[in-house]
Formats: C-alpha cells, structure tokens, sequence
C-alpha cells in the first residue's frame, strides 16, 4: 500500500520484541515497502508524549488521557527449570532479578515463592535468566513462551502462576495515519499468541 510510508518507532519490553515481535518484522516490511520500522527494547515505560516512541507495548495500562490503548493479551509467568536441575536438585536454588529490578512485580512474586531460598544467580535480562537456567543453574520465573523457546519444565505444573497484562498505545491524534495503523496491526497478530483472559 503506497500510502504506509515513514518511520514509526516502536517500543517494548526487549524479550517481547526479540521473540514475538522482530522475527516478523520482515513480513510487515515487505508488505509495506516504503515504511521503516525502528524497534528500542525497554523496561521502563517510554513516553508517547516526549515521542519517544510512536507505538508502545508495556507491562502496565497507560493512563494517559490523549493515548489511544488497547490490551493485547497476558503473560502468564511461573516458575521453571531446566530436566537436568530438576533431577539433580536437592536444594531449591534461585535465579533472579537484579537490583535494578528488585520493585518489579515479577521480582517481588519470584521472592514469595522462593520462600526464603538461596538465589544463586541475578541478572535484569529475562533471556539471560533463561538461558541460565537452560544451563541447570536454578529455577526461574519466566512467561510461559520463554520457556518454551529454552525447554524448560514447569517446577509444579498445580503453582500458582503470575499474570501480568500487556498494553499497546499510541497517541489519539496519529491514530488515523497509515503507517501507525499497520504497525498496531501488525503488533495485535504478533502477539496474538498471548492469552487474552
């Protein structure tokens, strides 16, 4: 369509762009051969306001007012391990977060299940901690599809399980143009693998 041209930059939690979002980005592109995309992977909320970004997924419902937002679905996170760990452990034996994300609710759900167990590694990349844990180097709270992608096996598949919702928006006056409605398009089918509950 010769009407989707420009940059729109986009902005999401990195794990989110680098598996559910990137490796479709080529399909998007050659649909619409005059758009660019600009992908920035970040943790903390980008403001649509400062236009930062023109669409942002986040972990959190925006608030504000002169945003367009839209829930595209949950990540329901658990805890996880490697086989190997799993037939090996005697000791339950922790990777978590690092200091920079100590007040995430992730960080802080992971602490309660521990119940006081030794974390053994930290670090503030989900990726990494999957990838640690793939190594047999402890249990880990991930979403449901980075586990998948690393071949680990829930600890207790009877645990409970951490839901957290995850939000598009976007600002109200660009909501017409083209190229902003391809890419939330395109965003909504990448992450239609997510739960919607």
């Amino acid at each position: 369509q010769p009407d989707v041209q420009g940059e729109v930059v986009l902005s999401a939690p990195p794990v989110l762009l680098g598996s559910l979002i990137a490796p479709h980005a080529g399909a998007l592109l050659a649909q619409h051969p005059a758009l660019s995309l600009r992908l920035v992977g970040t943790k903390s909320r980008t403001s649509l306001a400062r236009r930062e970004a023109d669409v942002a997924v986040s972990l959190a419902r925006p608030l504000e007012s002169t945003l367009v937002a839209s829930l595209l679905g949950h990540l329901d996170y658990a805890l996880y391990a490697s086989p190997a760990y799993l037939a090996q452990a005697a000791k339950p034996r922790f990777i978590g977060y690092d200091a920079s994300q100590a007040k995430s609710i992730q960080h802080r759900w992971l602490v309660e299940q521990a119940k006081g167990g030794e974390f053994a590694l930290c670090s503030n990349d989900l990726r990494v901690q999957a990838l640690a844990a793939a190594g047999a180097a402890g249990i880990v709270c991930l979403p449901a599809f980075i586990a998948a992608e690393h071949g680990l096996q829930r600890v207790d598949p009877e645990a409970d399980t951490l839901n957290i919702e995850v939000w598009m928006a976007f600002h109200e006056d660009v909501r017409a143009t083209p190229r902003i409605q391809a890419v939330s398009e395109f965003v909504r089918t990448c992450m239609a693998v997510l739960p919607r509950l």
